[in-house]
């Protein structure tokens, strides 16, 4: 059998569970280094950093901007694909498979989107794909 040394560390060099007062403590390090209990925060509060301290904090307090109301429409945080633009000319596959493409549905002929050949939809009140042949 062969011998294995393992090097021993200092308490000094680790952290022993006497820093643990609290359930749920974080150990963190001061600017020195040197390990810091972080007791848990109130129930809801979010851990985040404080001028390179980590500190507990209210969410409610947080400045959050209307980005998606302010340009999407319907004011969702959603992004549709149809949002993003149609390619403006045929998207190559280079011979890959194409996996779980979703059809476009609608819910009755007077609901379906402007003519462009090519596009395809699901008319679900009569459960047919159609595919649209000519835009003229």
């Amino acid at each position: 059998m062969a011998v294995t040394w393992e090097k021993l560390a200092w308490e000094k060099d680790v952290v022993t569970k006497s820093l643990y007062t609290a359930a749920g403590s974080l150990i963190t390090s001061s600017a020195a280094g040197i390990p810091v209990e972080l007791v848990a925060g109130t129930n809801g509060y979010v851990l985040q950093i404080d001028t390179g301290t980590p500190v507990w904090a209210d969410p409610a307090g947080f400045a959050v901007a209307n980005h998606a109301t302010t340009h999407k429409n319907g004011g969702t945080d959603e992004i549709l694909l149809h949002e993003l633009g149609e390619p403006t000319s045929a998207v190559d596959f280079d011979g890959q498979e194409g996996q779980n493409f979703v059809v476009h549905t609608v819910a009755n002929a007077a609901a379906r989107p402007t003519a462009k050949v090519g596009k395809m939809i699901f008319q679900s009140d009569e459960l047919a794909f159609y595919g649209c042949t000519s835009d003229a």
